[in-house]
């Protein structure tokens, strides 16, 4: 079908101290799939414009012998002209070009033209809209090593802990990685953002992140992530995540259950060969 799909794999830093690192590994992946996919298909442009064919003068007198090399046109008396050489002779010739085919040659040219410029012109209105050209269907499955939520809990004022009755609020809050990959954006004041975790750092140090977000095919499909894509003896937890943009997610590959895993304790085991649950997804391309 000539339909070209980006596909990417990755697996993001693992250490949970350490969240900004994820997201700055995000967000550079990111911006380096979306260079890459643009200049593939700035290649794929230029590769369609050679084959537009070029409008060319033909003569059907002696067409063995013959062929038009150029049209030139005398702008003084507006009349046309074609230059022919006698492959066997090597003797130039000049002959005037009839007006209804200078008309028609004229009409192929334009519309030549005019289909380069709606093809120009489409190109960067998708690149606009969409920060990818040609909106190319991009998948990125890989482990993230974020859940797609994290959690903070903070005691309450001065007066709870002057009287001994300390009171902890429990905030929750989406992941820099999920969040960055699902909404697009993540501003400064966000607790994984490197402003926010290193206080050191100057407010203007890192700018707010921004990609063209994508959607979890798990999430569209369920309505909500997996509980858990990662499952061991210490920790159970959605760490894993199928994102994909300029495409349609028709079914996804079901997560085994609760019991099916502790039946040798956690992963890996004898039927399960790694720590992490195999994901998978049925996609539409657009």
């Amino acid at each position: 079908t000539g339909q070209i799909v980006h596909v990417c794999s990755t697996h993001l830093f693992w250490d949970p101290r350490q969240p900004e690192v994820k997201l700055m590994q995000a967000f550079l992946l990111a911006r380096a799939l979306r260079r890459y996919a643009d200049e593939q298909e700035r290649t794929r442009e230029e590769e369609r414009e050679e084959k537009i064919p070029e409008c060319t003068q033909r003569n059907d007198t002696d067409a063995g012998d013959e062929r038009v090399t150029k049209e030139e046109t005398n702008e003084s008396r507006n009349e046309a002209t074609t230059r022919k050489v006698n492959v066997k002779t090597g003797e130039w010739t000049r002959e005037e070009v009839p007006e209804t085919d200078q008309k028609i040659n004229h009409e192929i040219n334009h519309e030549i033209k005019q289909a380069r410029e709606q093809e120009r012109e489409q190109g960067r209105e998708e690149r606009s809209s969409a920060g990818l050209v040609r909106d190319a269907p991009l998948i990125v499955g890989g482990d993230f090593n974020s859940m797609p939520f994290q959690s903070v809990t903070k005691v309450s004022g001065p007066e709870g802990r002057e009287k001994g009755k300390e009171m902890c609020v429990e905030n929750k809050y989406h992941s820099g990685v999920y969040q960055l990959f699902t909404e697009g954006l993540v501003l400064p004041s966000h607790p994984e953002h490197p402003v926010s975790f290193h206080p050191s750092l100057a407010a203007d140090a890192v700018p707010p992140l921004t990609i063209f977000p994508f959607q979890s095919a798990y999430k569209e499909v369920l309505g909500e992530e997996p509980r858990f894509t990662n499952y061991t003896r210490d920790f159970q937890g959605c760490l894993d995540y199928l994102f994909f943009r300029n495409a349609t997610v028709k079914a996804v590959l079901s997560i085994p259950d609760d019991c099916e895993l502790k039946r040798e304790v956690a992963l890996p085991n004898s039927r399960f060969p790694s720590d992490h649950v195999a994901l998978m997804a049925d996609f539409v391309l657009r």
